[in-house]
């Protein structure tokens, strides 16, 4: 159960009313700055052709805009994120492609699991495909690796491709965080149990699973906490998930840490993800 809050039908129907409130947009326009040797992302103004678009004057510093998507926009990033975790092949490998005309952290983070997680080589080459487009930063790390430990070469190829568009708008030097590559630490067998239980079990079983990932350091358990981080809608999942990234300390979590620090609507979450950066950057140094 990923993303209630992304489908008004279902949100609707299966939230309590007392809980909706907490469940808001975050599908803004990022660009990166670069802080303490690691790229964070900034939300900005930007002009958009599809209308129409509700601009909030909100600041997280004194040069930076919020800009909200149209419920349109917002709905339609939502359902997508929704198929590419939970529907068959080709609507995820779709839904892999069309994340691309969505940027922001969620398309980014669900679009990163994809890429480490999904079984069918054609979902991840075309989640790799996404992220060229995307050329968000946050990604280059776990493209990265996926350019360099999947199994089937034109997901190899197209992960290179979108870290080679990632560099044209960004210091390659900087943006590769980790001095030593984790593992894809495939082959598990609790592991994949835990994955499976992350993404479809219901509130409890994902929470449990979040908790017991830190035990399985590994790129496949950074990137699904990481789409957890920042897509789940319950808040004591995402709190777990960051309190889990914490732990493992892999720097490709840093920018959506970040991203949940800032913007996540639950304070438990923010304070967890500020405590797993300050964990992360300990082990960093």
């Amino acid at each position: 159960m990923y993303h209630p809050r992304y489908n008004y039908r279902y949100h609707n129907y299966y939230t309590p009313s007392y809980l909706r409130h907490r469940y808001y947009y975050r599908p803004y326009r990022y660009h990166y700055v670069y802080i303490n040797g690691y790229w964070y992302p900034q939300r900005y103004l930007v002009s958009v052709t599809v209308p129409p678009v509700t601009v909030v004057d909100l600041h997280q510093s004194d040069d930076t805009v919020v800009i909200q998507q149209s419920d349109t926009q917002a709905s339609r990033q939502m359902e997508l994120i929704e198929q590419l975790m939970r529907d068959n092949q080709d609507n995820r490998r779709r839904a892999a492609r069309d994340l691309a005309e969505l940027p922001g952290p969620a398309s980014t983070a669900a679009l990163v699991d994809a890429l480490i997680n999904d079984a069918g080589f054609e979902v991840r080459r075309e989640a790799a495909r996404a992220l060229e487009e995307l050329a968000d930063p946050m990604a280059y790390e776990v493209l990265y690796r996926s350019a360099t430990m999947d199994i089937n070469e034109e997901v190899q190829d197209a992960a290179e491709d979108a870290m080679d568009a990632i560099a044209k708008h960004y210091d390659r030097s900087t943006l590769l965080l980790s001095p030593q590559t984790p593992p894809m630490n495939t082959g598990l067998a609790e592991l994949a149990e835990y994955l499976e239980d992350l993404r479809f079990g219901d509130d409890k079983t994902r929470k449990k699973a979040a908790d017991k990932l830190d035990d399985y350091p590994g790129t496949q358990t950074v990137a699904a906490l990481i789409n957890v981080l920042i897509n789940d809608y319950d808040d004591e999942v995402r709190e777990e998930a960051a309190h889990s990234l914490g732990k493992l300390g892999d720097r490709a979590a840093l920018g959506f840490l970040r991203t949940a620090q800032y913007d996540d609507p639950e304070d438990d979450v923010r304070k967890e993800a500020e405590k797993a950066i300050e964990k992360i950057y300990n082990t960093i140094q």
